[in-house]
């Protein structure tokens, strides 16, 4: 499991600190979250976090469910965010963080241009 979070995730209640912290982070103007449908189901997330726009920057966040990989939904998803950010938010810089054995993952952010810059150590 890449993100240690996903595995304690079994049911709504799970899922309301992520939400609270969402929030916060949408009325502080330090982040926003997508929540990515498919067939009328829940498949998963993508958004910003740490943006700062005084110096032109974001993260980009994203997670998709098992039986919803494979199917186009994150790369969709993730060119929008990053089209959005770049010619709507005039971001100059965004950083996508991901597990250094998580091929899928690292497939997609080198499909728009996105560069590997570093490894962080003893991070999640």
């Amino acid at each position: 499991m890449w993100l240690p979070w996903v595995s304690s995730t079994k049911g709504v209640d799970d899922i309301v600190p992520f939400i609270k912290v969402a929030q916060k982070q949408y009325v502080s103007g330090e982040g926003f979250k997508e929540i990515l449908m498919f067939q009328g189901n829940y498949a998963g997330f993508t958004g910003y976090y740490n943006v700062d726009l005084n110096i032109k920057s974001a993260s980009i966040g994203y997670w998709l469910g098992e039986p919803y990989q494979n199917k186009g939904i994150m790369a969709r998803a993730l060119k929008v965010f990053i089209d959005y950010a770049f010619n709507k938010m005039g971001l100059n810089k965004m950083e996508i963080l991901i597990a250094e054995e998580n091929f899928k993952s690292r497939a997609l952010p080198e499909k728009y241009g996105f560069k590997e810059e570093g490894i962080i150590r003893d991070a999640e």
